[in-house]
């Protein structure tokens, strides 16, 4: 399957959970999302388009849906649909995190401890 896009994850969400956001708003939690992505890497947001692949791989990629989801449902004022999207979306950015830490790739660290 192909890499996840902003597109892909917008379609993923309106297939998934109809609502009445139109495509840019959603499309503009995505970028946020990967933002918080970028950021964990300590990289900079560069230009992203409906179509440019995102940073975060299969199977860890539904990350971008429930962030999405997620943001939806706090404007719908549905605080406890909110936490579950974002439950499912904190446990697989970190399940991605802790892979990439322990795979060695890309320059994100483990938290150490004293």
């Amino acid at each position: 399957m192909d890499a996840m896009t902003p597109r892909r994850a917008v379609e993923l969400v309106d297939a998934l959970l109809p609502n009445q956001y139109d495509e840019a708003q959603k499309l503009s939690w995505v970028y946020e999302a990967e933002g918080h992505v970028l950021a964990l890497l300590g990289r900079e947001t560069g230009e992203l388009t409906e179509d440019t692949a995102l940073t975060v791989p299969q199977p860890w990629d539904p990350l971008y849906r429930h962030y999405t989801e997620a943001q939806i449902h706090y404007c719908n004022g549905e605080m406890e649909r909110y936490n579950n999207a974002m439950d499912l979306w904190n446990a697989l950015l970190l399940t991605w995190r802790d892979y990439t830490v322990r795979s060695g790739g890309g320059s994100v660290t483990a938290l150490k401890l004293c």
